[in-house]
């Protein structure tokens, strides 16, 4: 039974992170993408299905066939699991994978305002009282990979009367 799970987790990891890299990849079209996903994630998948053949390989001397079993159902994993992630997927992908969307909003919008009140008293033709109001914390919602300013900065002083 643990060779189904295992299984299953293999071939899921390395799949997932070519797919996540294509998905987050910047380029004009799908091969681009590819190729950007693959200078990425190349490198980790093999460093990753390489360390685990080495953690392995001292089972295929056993005498046992339940630790050749496991073996072999986990060489074939590993080895199938990287082929189609390295050599397969990369291909369906730039044949249908989807195309890079734009973003909805490019438009900075401030999510939240987070103010801390300060006494303060200014001195004009009638002493009024106003409040000053320090500005703490900005969070700011942008578009995808998209640098903006935020109206107010931190330590900003807004006045309020």
């Amino acid at each position: 039974m643990i060779h189904v799970v295992m299984s299953v987790g293999f071939s899921v990891d390395f799949s997932a992170h070519i797919c996540h890299a294509f998905m987050k990849a910047d380029g004009m079209n799908r091969n681009d993408r590819v190729e950007i996903a693959l200078s990425r994630v190349a490198a980790p998948i093999m460093n990753g299905g390489i360390s685990s053949l080495l953690g392995i390989i001292i089972l295929v001397n056993s005498s046992s066939y339940v630790f050749l079993s496991f073996f072999r159902i986990m060489l074939m994993t590993i080895l199938f699991g990287m082929a189609h992630a390295l050599l397969f997927l990369p291909v369906l992908l730039s044949l249908m994978g989807p195309d890079k969307q734009p973003p909805k909003d490019l438009e900075p919008k401030v999510d939240k305002l987070t103010i801390n009140p300060v006494l303060n008293i200014e001195r004009g033709e009638s002493m009024k009282r106003q409040l000053k109001y320090i500005v703490t914390k900005v969070s700011v919602k942008c578009g995808p990979d998209s640098e903006c300013d935020p109206p107010h900065k931190e330590d900003d002083v807004v006045y309020c009367y």
